[in-house]
């Protein structure tokens, strides 16, 4: 799967919320930039709109503002939610990129 594959995305964006509730640590949004995540913003927010609305992660919305860009409303308050947690255990195709990051991260130093 490639890094900007639907899943992918998903997986490093509920792995993150997840950690950081683990952790006791405030979201820092410079860790959540579509470039630093290889995606552009359009994408990003219809990932975060569906996680929203299928009730992996709480706290905040997708907003539109006057120029109609998206973007998420406070995204410091946003928290993975139990169902969130659960679909990074059980979903067979989290399992799935799980391995293949964890794969890529022992061949390339760095990552």
């Amino acid at each position: 799967m490639a890094n900007d594959d639907y899943f992918v995305v998903v997986f490093k964006l509920l792995n993150y919320f997840y950690q950081k509730m683990k952790a006791g640590e405030s979201i820092n949004q410079n860790d959540l930039t579509p470039a630093k995540l290889g995606i552009n913003l359009p994408y990003l927010m219809d990932i975060y709109r569906n996680l929203f609305e299928d009730g992996y992660l709480t706290g905040s919305y997708v907003e539109s503002d006057y120029d109609g860009l998206e973007e998420i409303h406070d995204l410091s308050v946003v928290r993975i939610t139990t169902k969130g947690v659960e679909y990074l255990q059980d979903n067979s195709k989290m399992k799935q990129v799980y391995k293949t990051l964890k794969e890529l991260k022992e061949w390339i130093p760095g990552m």
